[in-house]
């Protein structure tokens, strides 16, 4: 039963990002600019929280400036009972795909189901700025995929969109292993002047999932990191990051 693939995730923060950038010869010309947007329950006068993010579900938009920009509904941590019958058997449709993966970074291993869909930088830069409302952003299919899979009910129409992340991404590159070649992605992403994050990650079958997750670990190790594996996730520590500044 699905799933039948893992991505296998390695972050780095801080003082670390600028050395694994060069070490693999990541440069700003070469990466691709993306904002990336985020929607929570969040309300004035109340004290900033996830509630979204703690019930699993995320919600996300990613403009890249071309017809390629998107959003998507994730369920993280997911089920498979959680599925119905539908979606533990869909794969992809017209301007949409679902994927039901298995999400491996540091010590966690979870489950993610997401469904994403094309969706126009205007129509991501409108909702922005308020000339549509949030709901504007995700599809009929994924308006479906929400109420008949997340773990609560979800109004989109009552939601905040937060500030965008700046990121830049690179690849696929195949970088050197000590006895393969990995095919990563690299990803970095930017948030005021207090987060800088670098994310590296593949995507492999689950028979080589074990061996491809130690030789991204110690790609990493050999450029002088050391991994912290039991850190909380990029995407938590930026929407809490953003809820606290952003919220009255």
């Amino acid at each position: 039963m699905r799933p039948n693939a893992v991505e296998i995730k390695v972050t780095v923060d801080g003082p670390h990002v600028a050395a694994v950038m060069r070490a693999l010869a990541l440069t700003p010309e070469d990466g691709h600019e993306l904002k990336i947007y985020f929607c929570e329950d969040v309300a004035d006068g109340l004290a900033p929280s996830t509630p979204l993010l703690d019930a699993g579900v995320i919600l996300r938009a990613r403009d890249l400036g071309d017809r390629k920009s998107d959003s998507t509904i994730k369920l993280r941590p997911c089920r498979r009972s959680q599925l119905n019958d539908y979606w533990l058997g869909a794969t992809h449709g017209d301007g949409w795909e679902f994927a039901l993966e298995a999400d491996w970074s540091g010590d966690r291993k979870l489950l993610t189901a997401s469904c994403t869909a094309l969706r126009s930088s205007e129509r991501i830069q409108t909702v922005y700025s308020g000339g549509r409302p949030i709901k504007g952003l995700f599809t009929d299919k994924q308006e479906r995929f929400l109420k008949t899979c997340a773990a609560l009910h979800v109004n989109l129409r009552t939601l905040k969109l937060l500030p965008p992340v700046a990121a830049t991404r690179w690849g696929p590159m195949e970088l050197p292993a000590e006895d393969r070649k990995l095919t990563v992605m690299a990803e970095r992403w930017t948030v005021d002047d207090a987060l800088d994050f670098l994310e590296l990650s593949l995507r492999v079958g689950p028979e080589s999932a074990a061996e491809a997750k130690t030789a991204l670990e110690d790609l990493v190790r050999r450029h002088g990191v050391e991994l912290d594996l039991t850190q909380e996730t990029k995407t938590r520590r930026v929407l809490e990051h953003l809820v606290r500044t952003t919220t009255p």
